[in-house]
């Protein structure tokens, strides 16, 4: 969300699928959030916690909208 707040580009919609060939190899995702330097953060106390939204819910706001969720 920094990424498209500091870009103005839409993020890309996308999912994770396990692939049937695989999914009793035990294959392990990991996931690594850096921060931006210098960039407004999500607004939880105001707005809330982000598990909290539809995924992807922010996908295609437009920027003055989505400004409103950083602070």
């Amino acid at each position: 969300m920094q990424t498209q707040l500091v870009t103005s580009l839409d993020a890309l919609y996308h999912r994770v699928v396990v692939n049937p060939e695989i999914v009793h190899k035990h294959r392990k995702s990991i996931v690594l959030f850096i921060p931006l330097a210098n960039t407004l953060w999500w607004d939880k106390q105001g707005k809330g916690r982000l598990q909290d939204f539809k995924p992807g819910f922010f996908y295609s706001m437009p920027q003055e909208e989505l400004q409103k969720y950083f602070s």
